[in-house]
């Protein structure tokens, strides 16, 4: 019931177009950035740069695409599982995001390092790979603002407008009244007079 209850609102909050621009957008931000963390990789691969010689943080990559992947399945299905999938989603790749963050500013400071090569691009080592950290910081803001947003979508739940409670009990419970609400004690006046005003009162 209670997870039914957050579906239903979930939904009721993505018929808003804004929201599911917003979503989107961050979904496209991120994926911009993690082909180019995939592009800077692969560059300094190629060109046998210090220490991405041996492609240090391919490994993180399929991990990083599926982040922004994931806003797709919460905008299709719009669910309290979907969500809570995203969410872990976003923290396993936001720490996968950290890590390369960490390995390049060790590798900007000497703390790591490896044989390097003649390359005549090794004069622009710092500044790749300071793109590289630029990048990675910016695709790690977004998934924290997609966690931010995703939370605050599965929390609010109790914030609920009229509106949708209204359509959530017309759907679901139709002839369905609670006994706590209900006054005995009424006259026959009061019954009446309420008959006749709603149509929808069905006496069998």
């Amino acid at each position: 019931m209670q997870n039914s209850f957050i579906d239903g609102h979930i939904r009721h909050e993505f018929r808003s177009i804004l929201n599911i621009l917003i979503h989107f957008s961050f979904s496209i931000t991120q994926l911009v950035s993690v082909f180019a963390i995939l592009g800077l990789q692969i560059a300094l691969t190629v060109t046998q740069t210090c220490a991405y010689q041996f492609g240090i943080g391919f490994w993180s990559f399929p991990f990083l695409i599926i982040s922004p992947l994931s806003i797709w399945l919460v905008i299709w299905r719009r669910s309290l599982a979907s969500c809570l999938i995203a969410m872990i989603i976003h923290f396993c790749s936001t720490l996968f995001a950290t890590a390369i963050i960490i390995l390049s500013f060790l590798v900007i400071i000497g703390q790591i390092g490896f044989t390097c090569s003649t390359s005549s691009l090794n004069s622009y080592y710092v500044v790749l790979n300071s793109s590289l950290i630029g990048i990675s910081g910016f695709f790690k803001l977004f998934n924290y603002g997609e966690i931010i947003l995703l939370y605050m979508l599965i929390r609010n739940h109790d914030k609920i407008s009229t509106t949708h409670i209204n359509e959530f009990f017309r759907r679901d419970y139709p002839f369905t009244s609670d006994p706590v609400c209900v006054n005995t004690w009424r006259s026959w006046s009061e019954v009446n007079s309420e008959t006749r005003s709603n149509s929808d009162v069905l006496f069998v």
